[in-house]
């Protein structure tokens, strides 16, 4: 249940400063050195955050928003419970597939499972819009950051300099 609550939070929030670990393009070499640093930062704050992910009241917290995201999903579109459904199950049915070396198969589930991204990716916006949807995932946030920086009193900084890298206006003083 916990592995479910990681994935869905994650495909469900864009996390502030993009916490987990991300891919960055290659820069050029005056940009080598802040990449560098943006990987490093990165890299340290996904490892604060599977740890705080340890915590048994944050995946609690995880768990209930999930649930309120899923129930605000099927107020916007009646389909998203039977898609979220569809997509637990999908990652099954691929792996089998891979194991039986069925590739018409394989093709069949691909197509379906990229079908199921972009109509996530289409609903999360609406999802994310509404204001009890954000209020709560910003609480989520606020308080996996809390539970990280218990972990280590520098991630405000990480991410302020993350922020910085990235070019991303610091928060005026008060918000």
């Amino acid at each position: 249940m916990q592995k479910m609550t990681r994935l869905l939070v994650a495909a469900a929030l864009a996390l502030p400063c993009s916490l987990a670990a991300q891919a960055t393009p290659a820069a050029p070499p005056a940009q080598a050195a802040p990449q560098a640093e943006m990987v490093q930062i990165q890299t340290r704050l996904a490892q604060l955050q599977d740890q705080a992910l340890q915590d048994t009241a944050l995946v609690a917290a995880g768990e209930a928003l999930n649930r309120d995201l899923m129930a605000a999903a099927a107020s916007l579109d009646t389909a998203a419970a039977g898609r979220i459904a569809r997509a637990e199950t999908l990652g099954l049915e691929l792996q089998a597939a891979q194991i039986a070396r069925d590739t018409v198969k394989l093709a069949a589930l691909t197509t379906e499972a990229e079908a199921l991204s972009t109509y996530f990716e289409q609903l999360t916006p609406r999802v994310m819009a509404l204001p009890a949807m954000a209020a709560k995932q910003q609480a989520y946030v606020d308080r996996l950051i809390a539970v990280m920086t218990r972990l280590d009193a520098q991630v405000p900084t990480l991410i302020a300099r993350l922020d910085q890298l990235r070019g991303v206006p610091a928060a005026a003083p008060g918000n």
